[in-house]
């Protein structure tokens, strides 16, 4: 496989694709330093999106037991904007009181997971 095809599959490596995709990807990786870097700057960008989400202010606890008691579990939301080439999607639920997140882009169909945030005790 060349480096072009590669680089289209390396945004949703090493979630997102088929096992024989992610054995191809995985055997080009392994001799291809250009794509090696290009997959660096892919995994640094999900760690920056993932560390600014995780570094914003923390709720109060007051606030996770009123939205808690008002939703009781349920799925707070879910944005998705997009056309067919390209979508984001941004989901938020409670579930006691833990806030999962899950942030993610789409692209020509395909999933790119950004971030994802399983929620905690406050």
């Amino acid at each position: 496989m060349n480096c072009e095809r590669i680089g289209a599959l390396l945004p949703w490596y090493p979630h997102g694709l088929t096992a024989e995709e992610s054995a191809q990807v995985a055997e080009h990786l392994r001799g291809c330093l250009a794509c090696q870097e290009e997959f660096a700057h892919i995994q640094a960008l999900r760690g920056l999106v993932g560390r600014a989400l995780a570094s914003g202010p923390a709720l109060r606890p007051e606030v996770w037991e009123r939205v808690a008691v008002r939703t009781g579990g349920l799925r707070l939301g879910r944005l998705r904007l997009g056309s067919g080439m390209l979508g984001f999607s941004l989901s938020l639920a409670v579930r006691g009181k833990t806030l999962p997140i899950l942030i993610e882009f789409f692209l020509f169909g395909r999933r790119v997971p950004i971030f994802e945030y399983a929620g905690g005790e406050p």
